[in-house]
């Protein structure tokens, strides 16, 4: 049996060009799943990442770090989680 975590984070820890970039789906290394209309829910292909060496926005980046640290395969955006204090946060 296959089980995945998610880690939620606010959409305020990336920036209006990486939300853009995302929505567009234009970061290859990350799968990317529009949640509604104000959030997404991504899937890091860190294998990818490990080999082409995480050429990705340093936010997301920041994110996927977390993310990893905290052995979730999945993050979803949502406007409406509360930002946390291990990640910056920007203002759009």
């Amino acid at each position: 049996m296959e089980i995945n975590k998610m880690l939620s984070l606010s959409t305020a820890h990336i920036t209006k060009e990486t939300e853009s970039k995302l929505s567009e789906q234009s970061i290859y290394e990350v799968n990317v799943y529009e949640k509604s209309e104000y959030g997404y829910f991504i899937y890091p292909n860190i294998e990818l990442l490990d080999k082409r060496g995480w050429d990705i926005p340093e936010d997301l980046k920041k994110c996927i770090g977390l993310a990893k640290a905290n052995n979730c395969n999945w993050i979803v955006f949502d406007r409406d989680v509360d930002p946390v204090d291990e990640l910056p946060t920007y203002e759009w």
